[in-house]
């Protein structure tokens, strides 16, 4: 981070449409991987009834998603996350020279999201019984927990010493990421299977750059560098002032 810059405008819009686009990425493989699912096992993932129950003399059959619907939108959803991290990641580090770790960020992403998989396999398993919005609930699950660890290992190998200016980012990201999702998961669940991860990775740039640009403008005004990680306050000051060098 330069304390004598601030980001340009210019720049913060084309910081959202990075993350956006790699989001968009992940879109797109979702769509295949739901569409060449369906073209196989066709009318198969047609729900299975669970139970029936029987009100004011009617029946009414209850249904679950399939056992086959499940495992693929858990599959489609983890190649189209695990596809908006890598590319990311990716394009990150092609328009920012401050992200020049590309194959070790790369790694850590793909490991850290087969273990996001793996935590996030039960949570699927147990919303499914709330049909759709249950599913798109646990998708928004493990898309927030892909894509603010993907960021955060980008900025630990970039910006460590302001990690916490990037921590008030991504928690004001997630703020405004939630009222989208509250807004669209009821009434239109298929446009936020589509638009959740560029929003979220476009959400993670943007403030980014915003609170960049508030935190050098405060620096800049009160001299005062106070979200730097080696700045130290009270007694913290006064021990390492005593350490001999």
């Amino acid at each position: 981070m330069n304390l004598q810059k601030s980001p340009s405008f210019s720049k913060t819009i084309g910081s959202f449409f990075t993350g956006f686009g790699a989001g968009i990425v992940g879109s797109i493989v979702f769509g295949i991987v739901i569409l060449l699912s369906w073209s196989v096992v066709g009318n198969s993932l047609i729900g299975a009834p669970a139970a029936t129950a029987t009100e004011i003399g009617v029946n009414t059959t209850i249904e679950k998603p399939h056992d086959l619907f499940l495992f693929f939108i858990i599959l489609a959803l983890f190649l189209a996350i695990l596809s908006t991290s890598m590319a990311y990641t990716a394009l990150s580090s092609i328009t920012e020279d401050t992200y020049n770790k590309q194959a070790t960020a790369l790694t850590q992403s793909f490991y850290a999201n087969l273990l996001f998989l793996v935590i996030t396999i039960p949570v699927y398993i147990g919303f499914s019984g709330l049909k759709v919005q249950g599913l798109m609930l646990a998708a928004i699950i493990h898309i927030t927990l892909s894509a603010v660890f993907t960021f955060f290992v980008q900025e630990f190998y970039a910006e460590k010493k302001y990690l916490i200016v990037r921590l008030y980012g991504v928690l004001i990201s997630l703020l405004v990421f939630a009222v989208v999702v509250y807004a669209l998961i009821d009434k239109n669940t298929s446009v936020l299977a589509f638009l959740a991860l560029p929003f979220i990775y476009g959400l993670l740039n943007l403030f980014r750059e915003m609170v960049e640009s508030i935190y050098i403008w405060f620096y800049q005004t009160y001299g005062v560098d106070i979200l730097n990680i080696e700045t130290r306050y009270g007694q913290d000051f006064e021990d390492e002032i005593k350490q001999p060098k």
